[in-house]
């Protein structure tokens, strides 16, 4: 007998496994799985592709990604920490830090000579590594639904 689908369905969606997955340490999960993937990218691209100079533009605008990734996690988490929040830190961020980042793109496409494929890829690296890490979690939680035969997750 098949169960519908609205009566195996959480109430909570705060303890579905999806949701438990993506927990706290997701997104430092996905900064080391976007630097794996940017330096694995990069090198396959150097020996065998496009060639060093691609290859470059790509790892350093992944690096600069997964930076404003950080940043920006931190940032939203100095602004919506319970209690007292540190106003300079936040101000720092805002004003100095972001800018900068922003400047070294600027120079990283501009002045750098990258192509701008190489960058475009580069900077949608952890974006990509989010969809895929929230898809694959989607899929299992699904084919575990339909039956037995999956393993359980690793949080």
């Amino acid at each position: 007998m098949d169960v519908p689908h609205t009566s195996r369905m959480n109430p909570r969606p705060d303890s579905t496994p999806l949701t438990s997955a993506l927990d706290e340490a997701f997104m430092g999960r996905v900064h080391k799985t976007s630097l794996i993937v940017a330096g694995l990218v990069s090198v396959s691209a150097a020996v065998y592709t496009v060639g060093g100079h691609w290859a470059l533009g790509f790892l350093l605008a992944a690096f600069w990604s997964v930076a404003n990734l950080w940043m920006l996690e931190r940032l939203v988490r100095l602004a919506i920490r319970p209690g007292d929040r540190d106003r300079v830190a936040i101000a720092v961020g805002i004003l100095i830090k972001l800018p900068l980042l922003h400047a070294l793109l600027f120079l990283l496409v501009f002045k750098g000579g990258f192509a701008a494929t190489a960058v475009a890829a580069g900077v949608s690296v952890p974006l990509s590594v989010i969809f895929l890490k929230v898809a694959g979690r989607l899929f299992v939680t699904r084919m575990r639904a339909s039956g037995p035969g999956l393993p359980e997750p690793r949080s």
